[in-house]
């Protein structure tokens, strides 16, 4: 997991969609990634307490992260908080 967390770093310091964060860890981790596993890579990896996350995108996700409202909403929220992040 260590290219991948630097990786995944990388993605959230450039301001990437939480989709193409997503799809990057399905695509890479051999473990079941759930809102739990997101959350738990964002604290460690991209300094994005699990907290804030968890408050953020809590509901808006299934047990296999699938988007339980729409994805615009989703990313509109992931934008905000990158750009808080950032400031």
């Amino acid at each position: 997991m260590d290219s991948v967390a630097g990786a995944v770093g990388r993605m959230v310091d450039r301001g990437c969609d939480l989709l193409e964060l997503i799809e990057f860890l399905r695509a890479r981790e051999t473990f079941r990634l759930s809102p739990l596993r997101l959350m738990w890579i964002l604290d460690n990896e991209a300094g994005i307490p699990w907290t804030t996350t968890r408050r953020e995108f809590g509901s808006m996700f299934d047990p296999d992260l699938q988007p339980l409202t729409s994805w615009a909403e989703i990313e509109t929220r992931w934008q905000a908080l990158l750009h808080a992040r950032r400031t």
